[in-house]
């Protein structure tokens, strides 16, 4: 046809009918899309954030006794494996001294802006130490200890990613804050303890030499008569003092869970002494 006609074709207003009448959805406008990103931006705040410094001490040492718990199944791996156990747990003490320093920064309220950084790179520095250590095992025999060794790494960055978030640190008097520096102290040192004998009791096992006996106090290693005038925080620590004692019952892997003392075969002994008036 040399004069077409294109009467046939439907106009802009029917072709939209049709699509309106249609069951597919219509793509979603502008403002809808920028509601959609509001609700799924990231809160800055971490859930169970610690708000003040009892909250802050005590966030510190339930955290550092679950990575306790971690640090010793992974020596008692490790020592399976022949793997040089002086080095790796060189490493998880530097760990613990790094966690137990930024708790004390947090209390004392001297967290600054690049804090947090600074000390998850530590963290990372000895965390690289120890796949070193560890990354030539093969899958079959080294995949338990590469697992607890990654859930350690995840607990620990965990922790100083809570603590971080902490509020009101620092808010207590000059007194009162030493206290709680010095409940935190002791548990460093009680912590520090496990590990050392834990590492001493499987190289006893592997030959190498028999184990002087060693008797921990509680009493003597949580301050005997200190003073901690907020109830709720002398019930909490005394639940911790307990958690403690556990791990350093089974320390020895031989114990029998015996927290008045269990024979290691001769290697050694652990002896954990509870005191009534550890928390005065």
């Amino acid at each position: 046809m040399r004069n077409p006609s294109w009467k046939w074709l439907s106009s802009r207003l029917s072709a939209r009918a049709l699509a309106a009448d249609s069951k597919t959805p219509s793509r979603p406008c502008l403002p809808a899309l920028e509601q959609l990103d509001d609700r799924v931006l990231l809160s800055v705040a971490v859930e169970g954030a610690p708000k003040g410094d009892n909250e802050i001490l005590i966030g510190l040492l339930k955290g550092q006794v679950e990575l306790v718990n971690h640090e010793v199944n992974a020596l008692k791996l490790a020592g399976d494996l022949k793997i040089d156990l002086h080095k790796i747990n060189e490493s998880f003490l530097k760990i613990d001294d790094v966690i137990y320093k930024f708790g004390e920064d947090l209390i004392k309220g001297e967290l600054g802006a690049s804090k947090i950084d600074q000390t998850l790179d530590q963290l990372k520095i000895e965390f690289s130490k120890i796949d070193t250590l560890v990354g030539g095992l093969p899958r079959e025999t080294g995949s338990e200890l590469k697992f607890v060794l990654d859930t350690f790494e995840s607990k620990a960055t965990e922790l100083v990613n809570l603590l971080g978030s902490s509020t009101g640190g620092g808010d207590l008097d000059h007194k009162v804050e030493g206290t709680l520096l010095s409940v935190g102290d002791s548990f460093h040192k009680l912590d520090d303890a496990v590990l050392k004998f834990e590492e001493a009791s499987i190289a006893r096992k592997a030959g190498k030499g028999q184990q002087e006996y060693l008797v921990i106090k509680l009493s003597d290693v949580i301050v005997s008569s200190l003073k901690v005038s907020d109830s709720d925080l002398k019930i909490q620590l005394l639940g911790l003092e307990a958690d403690t004692a556990k791990i350093l019952s089974g320390g020895g892997n031989d114990t029998g869970g015996d927290t008045g003392g269990g024979d290691t075969g001769g290697g050694g002994v652990i002896t954990v002494e509870p005191s009534d008036d550890v928390i005065a």
